[in-house]
C-alpha cells in the first residue's frame, strides 16, 4: 500500500498500459490499435458533444480503470500521476494555481437564490482569479449542475473536471471506443464517427446524465480488470455509484503533495519520469502529444505546495467517506453549513466534540446544539432518507458526553462507512 505522503513514479508498463488504454498508440508497432485495445480490455475516449435544439457544447473525455480497495491505500488499477500527465500536458490544460474539489448532493439540493449565488460565485470567482481548476462528480444534478450553471456565468474559461462512475453514466454505451482509430504511424484514421449526447434524454434506471456544462470528464470503473471486454452494462444489485472517489482522492493528494513545477515532492523528477518512459516506448497521443510536444508554463508563480480543498455542500453517505478520503489525504475540507445533509451532520457534530463554550463539551455547561434538541426530528428525517447517516450519527452519538481526538473521530466514519452498506444512489454523491 501507499502512504498518502508518498505515492511512487508510474512504472514503464503502468505508463504504456495508461496510454493506450486513453486514446494513445505505439508508433510503427506491431502492437497498436486493436491488439493494444484488447489488451486493456474496453475503451472510451474522445471528444464528445452535447446537443439540444440549437445549442451545442464540446468536452474532452476519457475512462480509466481502478480496481476493487478494501482502503485507498491499496495499490489503485491507475497511477495517479499518469491522470495528471493527462491533464496537463496531453489535454494542455493551465498548470493551476489552485484545485477546488466540490461534493455533496446530486438530488434535493434545498438552496435558496441567495445561498446558491454565494456558492458560485464564491468557487468560480477564487479559480478565475488563482487560474485554479474545479473537480465535481460531473453528472446534471445538485451541486454538479450548480457548477456547471456558475461556470457559464462567472469563469467560462476555469477547466470544469468531471470525475464520475462510468457505470452510473447515462448514454455510457455512446462512449465506448470500438474500432482501430490509429494507423500504422500512429496517425489518426479517417471518418471516426462523432460523439453525440442528447441534453434533453431522460436518464434510465440508477443512471445519471453528464452535465453539458464540463469541459471535461474522467470516467472510473473499478471492474475492468475482472471484466475485460465484457461490456458497460453494471450487473443487477451491483453499486454503480462512488467507483471514483478512492481514485479521486489520489489524484487531490498528488497534486497537493507533488508541485511538478518545482522540486516540492520530487514532482520535476515524476514528470522526467514519465516522459522517458513514454519517449523509450515511442508512444504518442496523436494530435495532442508527441516527443515535440512543449509543456505550458505555470500560470502564477509556483507556490511551495499547491493548495488544494475539498468543498462540501449537503450530500450523503458518499460524502462522509469523500471527506474521509480527503483528510487522509491531507487536503483541508470546507463545510457550507446550512446546506444541510452531510454538511451539517459533520459541522454539528464536530462543534459538539470540539467547539468552545456553550456548544462544546469542554465549556461551563452542558447546552445541546439544536441537531441534539431536535433528535426525533433529525433522526425521522435521516432514517427516511439516508439511513446508513442515521448509523453515523447514532455511533457518533454515543461520545457526546466523553472527549476523543480528531483522529478518533475520522477513525469512527471510516469504521461506520466500511460496516455498513452506503446505499445512497445517486440521490447523494
Amino acid at each position: 500500500g501507499w502512504p498518502w505522503s508518498f505515492v511512487p513514479p508510474p512504472l514503464p508498463e503502468e505508463v504504456r498500459r495508461f496510454c493506450i488504454q486513453t486514446g494513445g498508440t505505439q508508433k510503427f508497432s506491431e502492437h497498436r490499435g486493436p491488439g493494444s485495445g484488447q489488451e486493456v480490455g474496453l475503451r472510451a475516449f474522445g471528444e464528445l458533444t452535447f446537443r439540444h435544439d440549437s445549442s451545442k457544447s464540446t468536452a474532452k473525455y476519457v475512462l480509466i480503470k481502478d480496481r476493487k480497495r478494501e482502503h485507498r491505500f491499496q495499490t489503485p488499477g491507475t497511477n495517479p500521476h499518469m491522470i495528471r500527465f493527462l491533464l496537463e500536458d496531453v489535454w494542455k490544460l493551465p498548470p493551476p494555481g489552485i484545485v477546488i474539489e466540490i461534493t455533496g448532493s446530486a438530488k434535493n439540493l434545498t438552496l435558496d437564490k441567495k445561498q446558491r449565488t454565494d456558492i458560485m460565485e464564491s468557487v468560480f470567482q477564487v479559480a478565475k482569479k488563482m487560474q485554479g481548476w474545479v473537480i465535481t462528480g460531473g453528472t446534471d444534478a445538485g451541486v454538479m449542475h450548480l457548477m456547471g450553471e456558475g461556470r457559464q456565468r462567472y469563469a467560462p474559461e476555469v477547466p470544469l473536471i468531471g470525475f464520475c462512475s462510468f457505470r452510473a453514466v447515462h448514454q455510457k454505451e455512446s462512449l465506448i471506443t470500438t474500432e482501430d482509430v490509429w494507423d500504422d504511424g500512429g496517425k489518426a484514421r479517417e471518418g471516426r464517427a462523432p460523439v453525440y449526447l442528447n441534453k434533453g434524454s431522460k436518464p434510465e434506471g440508477d443512471n445519471s446524465a453528464l452535465n453539458p456544462d464540463h469541459s471535461h470528464f474522467i470516467m472510473v470503473d473499478d471492474r475492468l480488470e475482472q471484466q475485460q471486454g465484457s461490456g458497460a452494462g453494471g450487473g443487477k444489485g451491483q453499486d454503480n455509484y462512488g467507483q471514483e472517489i478512492n481514485l479521486r482522492a489520489d489524484l487531490m493528494s498528488v497534486m497537493a503533495t507533488f508541485n511538478w513545477h518545482t522540486k516540492r515532492g520530487d514532482g520535476d523528477h515524476i514528470h522526467s519520469n514519465i516522459l522517458q518512459h513514454l519517449h523509450s516506448e515511442r508512444l504518442v497521443w496523436p494530435g495532442e502529444w508527441d516527443r515535440a510536444s512543449k509543456r505550458q508554463p505555470p500560470t502564477s508563480t509556483p507556490n511551495v505546495a499547491l493548495p488544494c480543498v475539498l468543498v462540501v455542500v449537503r450530500g450523503g453517505a458518499n460524502t462522509l467517506k469523500t471527506i474521509s478520503e480527503s483528510l487522509d489525504s491531507g487536503v483541508p475540507v470546507v463545510l457550507v453549513k446550512g446546506s444541510g445533509g452531510a454538511a451539517d451532520l459533520v459541522s454539528d457534530l464536530y462543534e459538539r466534540l470540539y467547539g468552545d463554550g456553550e456548544k462544546g463539551i469542554g465549556g461551563s455547561t452542558l447546552e445541546s446544539p439544536q441537531w441534539v434538541q431536535n433528535r426525533e426530528t433529525v433522526t425521522a428525517s435521516l432514517l427516511k432518507s439516508h439511513q446508513s447517516l442515521y448509523k453515523a450519527f447514532v455511533a457518533l452519538d454515543k461520545n457526546k458526553n466523553g472527549v476523543i481526538s480528531r483522529d478518533e473521530f475520522r477513525k469512527v466514519v471510516e469504521e461506520i462507512l466500511g460496516e455498513y452498506d452506503t446505499g445512497d444512489g445517486k440521490e447523494e454523491e
